[in-house]
């Protein structure tokens, strides 16, 4: 697990730097790392079927990707752009709660990645292929998450709630700028404004976006046709 979650947080540095190639590498071995690694481990019974005051992976999330070529003035939609750093619980047993959230923030980081290389490279068909599918897989994991019961006892649930609404926007920001499905990226957009209306106050207390972040992607569904 150790060597994952290096390749991931060496990903989130890569991207903070703008070098998003090698970035995508890193996520890449770090999927590949964490597939095998939860293949060992089903296969070897060393998943608990429950564990209390599990830690959460989740560390913390990047800065927010350096200024965008498109904007909402210009009419398009902008991307949620931080990915997620993790931590390596080497205190606590594995547990498939664990395999899951560092999965979810492997695909979740990916995909992002890949969103903000087509965006920075123009319509790059296969880098948005790449996103669509990373986002719709890491929502498939966050909803399996969601009903885990060790969720409760871990930090987890706020980490959640941020990568729910930052997938909302994000497929939303697909949709619009990239597929022109516009009427699922107005359904998209209206989820994320609707989840960050509960919960802005505690998203600009904990530092995990800013105001002006909040108020760039507040304009996402203005732009849709």
């Amino acid at each position: 697990m150790e060597q994952v979650i290096d390749d991931n947080n060496q990903g989130l540095y890569y991207y903070e730097a703008g070098q998003l190639e090698n970035a995508s590498s890193c996520f890449r071995n770090a999927l590949y790392g964490i597939s095998l690694l939860r293949d060992v481990s089903i296969q070897n019974s060393d998943f608990p079927q429950f564990a209390q005051h599990i830690c959460s992976p989740i560390k913390g999330w990047s800065l927010p990707a350096k200024s965008a070529k498109k904007t909402p003035d210009q009419g398009f939609s902008l991307p949620f752009s931080r990915i997620m750093l993790l931590q390596d619980c080497n205190a606590q047993p594995a547990s498939l709660f664990r395999f899951n959230v560092v999965t979810l923030a492997i695909l979740f980081n990916s995909a992002v990645v890949n969103h903000a290389y087509s965006d920075s490279h123009g319509q790059i068909t296969e880098a948005i292929e790449a996103a669509y599918e990373g986002y719709e897989n890491a929502f498939m994991i966050l909803e399996n998450l969601i009903d885990d019961p060790d969720r409760s006892s871990s930090s987890f649930s706020l980490h959640s709630k941020i990568v729910r609404a930052a997938l909302f926007n994000n497929m939303g920001a697909l949709f619009h700028n990239n597929l022109c499905r516009y009427r699922d990226a107005t359904r998209c957009f209206r989820s994320y404004q609707h989840m960050m209306g509960v919960m802005d106050k505690q998203v600009l207390q904990n530092g995990f976006m800013t105001t002006e972040e909040l108020r760039q992607l507040s304009m996402n569904l203005l732009v849709v046709p």
